[in-house]
Parts: structure tokens; C-alpha cells; sequence
């Protein structure tokens, strides 16, 4: 214990490793004691701080076929172990197993000390933080609810765990589009985390955060922007919030069009993390898959396609997080025209998908439009139309009115559709990618132009000069 406390996990293996053999080879305790899955407890979280998933989840595992022989069938010992297991199957990205895992603590728990009880509000909050992150946002909300009213009604709640759920109650109604509750949420958790002492465990920049997300969400890059700095400022100096603050800066000069700015935002995030003692590889990963995003949009997609290796590299091999980094692979393989790699990586996003997210419409839509576009440059003008509107009626369900993807696939749409000489309805469909892309992006913005350039191409061709010449002066 004192060597994980100083950061030598090594050293802190090896000795829960010395004593794991001594209690086995001795006949001082049975082979079931309780004690056992405590040495096993405490080294798979060692192994968990050194990112060697696959042996703390042997460990947390053999420590809970112990307490299952030896303990009764509900204790909170057990039930700990399997909340240990559902935290590590969400660092893994293996969201079902971490839901399995803590639906089994929510009825332990419940059994053990009754549906009131502090330690429900931990478990409802870890379901709901689980369900936000793979876009369950309604369930995400019902567990967040139930946290905060468990929480609310405690005497003894820490102040920051309280805030922790406004936030992320702040975030899921973004997600909802629930703008007004959104603000409420995330201003009550201001409130709260304003008056925790600056020495005390604070996690303000969260919440500094979740702003900057629901301006985003809004389009206001200004105030975005703002939130970032104000979090920017409550970080300590290479820390791994820091890195996450980073990594909003850049989701938000992404949106922007300032590419450069992203990337050194998330070359930062990067650097910070790689410079962590202790480091979330999954974190780390997704770091990379975003960066590598940028890159492709700037053109640059040999760095694209390295970032992203890097990111199949750190990335836990069946997670939602590597189907991800394989589709961003497969289509920067589009844009290089290698189409037997956008096969390759395609489709072993859609064999991940399909199984850790069979029923996430969104990894489904992301599929199709990967599909469509393959088929768009390949000349299959009919399938690539199919499975664009088949994506399309999937993201316009799941995703906000105006969002970046779903502008990127009606443009794709529209290039199907002129090629297939529907040109009223590729110039209807041009006309809508314009009004969306004005209200989701900075007017000088890089993706504006090519709408206003199809435009005015299917308008001089329609003999319409003056309005083609205005479309084109505007590209």
C-alpha cells in the first residue's frame, strides 16, 4: 500500500504478489478467507493504475469467486468488488459488461442498506454517467435523477459528489437539447462547487466544461471558448483535467474551422497525458482519435492515418472506442481512394459494433454513411443513395437539428444525386446543406464554399446566371 501511495506500482505488485504466496502456502488462514480477495482487491487496482486492464480484471475477478464461497450472498464487500469491475470494464470501453456489472451492485446494494443509502447514489450516478456516454441519454437521465434525489435527501453527502451530479445532469439535457434545464443544472452545480474550499477535493473545471459543451451545442463560440479558459484557470499544472480542458479547447476551434488551433489544443492534451504517471490509456486514445480527425479535415492524411494507429495502439481491443478509430481510419482511406483498406476497416467497425452496440442506432448510421460515400466514389450511384438516406433518417432521429455530421451527409447526398442528374433535387438539398452549415459554422468557415460552389454550378447549368454568379462570388 505505501508503494502504490508513492506511485512505485512495481514494487507495490511484487510485494501484494509475496503476500498472496505466503497466505496460500500457509495453514494459518483457509485457502476461502475473506482476506484473500483483499490482497487480490488491492492488486488489481495496482494493476488497473498501470493500465494492465486484462490482469486486474483476473484479479478483481478471483477475488470475487472468493467472496461468493465465503461471504454471504449479498455483502458490501462483494458488492465493491463488482463495482470495482464495472469502473474497470467502463476504463475498457465495455460498456454491456459495465452495465451487467453494476445493475448486479444496484440489487446488492438495495438488499444490504435499503434504496436510500448513500451508497445507491454512487451507483445510480456511475449508471447514469454510463448511459451518457454511450448515448442513452433517457436512461441516463432516470439513474442521474435518482442519484440526485438520493443525494439531496443525505446528511452526510459530500458537496462535490452533489455537484458532480448537476453536472452531469447539465450534460445529458444538453445531449437532450433541453437548453434552459441544461443551464439550471449546471449553474446549481456552480453554486455548490464555488463554496467547496480551494485545498478540497473540487472538480469545478467539470462543470467549466459542461458549459463550454452546452455553448457549443448553441453555437456561441465566444461564450465557449470563455468556459474553456475559466476551467483552463482551476486545473493544476499537468494534470490530467488540464489535458481534458485541452481537448474542449480543441473540440471547439475544430468547430470553429481554426484547425491549427485545435491541433495544438490537442497536441497538448497529448502531451500532458503522455507525461502522466498514472494515464488512462482509453483517454489517451481518444485524444489521438480526435486530433487525427483534424488532420483529415485539413488534408493531411498520412498524419491522420498515423494518429489514428496510434489510437488502435492504446485502445482496448473490443471497444465502441476502437470500432471508432477504425471507421475514422476507413474513411481517410475513402479520401486516399484505397478502397480495399475502407473495406478492411469498415468492416471491422461494423463486427465491433454489432457486438458490444447492437441496439445504438448511431454506430449503425455510421456504417451506412462510411458505405454510402464508398459507393458515391465507386459509381454505385443508386446504393450510395440508399444508404445515405438510410443514415440520414437515422442521424436527423438521433443527433441535434443542425449538426456537423448531418450536414456532411446531405452534402454527400447532394453530390449523389447531381451525378445521378436529379439536379432539383441535388440543388434543394445544397440549399439546405448552406442554411445549416451558415447557422453551424463561422461564416469564413472552410466547408461553407463547397455549398456555395455545387450551387452555383447547378444553377449556371439551369441558365440561371445572375443567382449562380452571386453563389460563386460567396464561395
Amino acid at each position: 500500500l505505501v508503494y502504490r501511495k508513492i506511485l512505485n506500482f512495481d514494487r507495490a505488485c511484487e510485494n501484494y504478489e509475496k503476500a498472496l504466496s505466503i497466505i496460500t502456502q500457509s495453514d494459518t488462514l483457509p485457502k476461502l478467507h475473506p482476506f484473500h480477495s483483499v490482497i487480490h482487491n488491492n492488486l488489481a487496482y495496482t494493476k488497473q493504475l498501470q493500465n494492465n486492464y486484462d490482469e486486474a480484471l483476473k484479479h478483481y475477478n478471483m477475488a470475487l469467486e472468493i467472496e461468493r464461497k465465503s461471504l454471504p450472498s449479498t455483502h458490501s464487500i462483494t458488492a465493491t468488488t463488482l463495482s470495482n469491475i464495472g469502473l474497470l470494464h467502463m476504463m475498457k470501453d465495455e460498456d454491456e459488461k459495465a452495465l451487467e456489472a453494476y445493475e448486479k451492485v444496484v440489487v446488492m446494494v438495495s438488499e444490504i442498506f435499503g434504496c436510500e443509502h448513500p451508497r445507491l447514489g454512487v451507483v445510480f450516478n456511475n449508471l447514469g454517467d454510463l448511459y451518457l456516454r454511450i448515448g442513452q441519454h433517457e436512461q441516463a437521465k432516470e439513474y442521474l435523477n435518482k442519484a440526485l434525489q438520493i443525494r439531496l435527501n443525505s446528511k452526510d453527502i459530500d458537496a462535490d459528489d452533489l455537484g458532480a451530479t448537476f453536472t452531469s445532469l447539465g450534460l445529458v439535457h444538453v445531449r437532450l437539447e433541453s437548453f434552459n434545464d441544461s443551464l439550471e443544472f449546471c449553474f446549481k452545480a456552480l453554486h455548490i462547487r464555488s463554496e467547496i474550499p480551494e485545498t478540497a477535493t473540487n472538480n469545478i473545471s467539470e462543470t467549466y466544461r459542461v458549459l463550454a459543451r452546452y455553448y457549443l451545442a448553441k453555437f456561441d463560440y465566444c461564450q465557449a471558448l470563455h468556459y474553456c479558459e475559466l476551467a483552463q484557470y482551476r486545473c493544476q499544472s499537468q494534470s490530467i483535467k488540464l489535458a481534458l480542458v485541452h481537448g474542449m479547447f480543441g473540440d471547439v476551434f475544430n468547430q470553429m474551422g481554426r484547425l491549427d488551433e485545435a491541433i495544438s489544443h490537442y497536441q497538448a492534451s497529448i502531451d500532458i497525458q503522455l507525461n502522466l504517471t498514472v494515464r488512462t490509456n482509453v483517454c489517451l486514445a481518444r485524444s489521438y482519435r480526435n486530433i487525427g480527425i483534424v488532420h483529415g479535415s485539413k488534408g493531411e492524411l498520412n498524419e491522420a492515418l498515423r494518429c489514428f494507429a496510434k489510437g488502435r495502439d492504446l485502445a482496448p481491443e473490443n471497444s465502441i472506442l476502437m470500432a471508432d478509430l477504425h471507421q475514422a481510419t476507413a474513411n481517410v482511406y475513402l479520401e486516399l481512394k484505397q478502397f480495399d483498406k475502407v473495406t478492411e476497416h469498415s468492416d471491422q467497425a461494423k463486427t465491433l459494433f454489432d457486438k458490444l452496440a447492437p441496439n445504438t442506432r448511431i454506430c449503425v448510421a455510421e456504417t451506412l454513411r462510411t458505405i454510402g460515400i464508398l459507393n458515391l466514389k465507386r459509381g454505385n450511384l443508386d446504393l450510395a443513395r440508399k444508404n445515405l438516406t438510410d443514415a440520414l433518417v437515422i442521424f436527423e432521429k438521433e443527433l441535434p437539428e443542425f449538426h456537423p455530421t448531418t450536414s456532411g451527409i446531405y452534402l454527400n447526398l447532394g453530390l449523389t444525386l447531381e451525378k445521378l442528374s436529379k439536379f432539383d433535387e441535388a440543388l434543394e438539398i445544397f440549399e439546405k446543406v448552406k442554411t445549416m452549415n451558415l447557422i453551424i459554422y463561422p461564416k469564413n468557415h472552410s466547408f461553407i464554399a463547397p455549398c456555395y460552389h455545387r450551387v452555383s454550378v447547378i444553377l449556371r447549368d439551369k441558365n440561371l446566371l445572375q443567382e449562380a454568379l452571386t453563389n460563386a462570388q460567396h464561395a
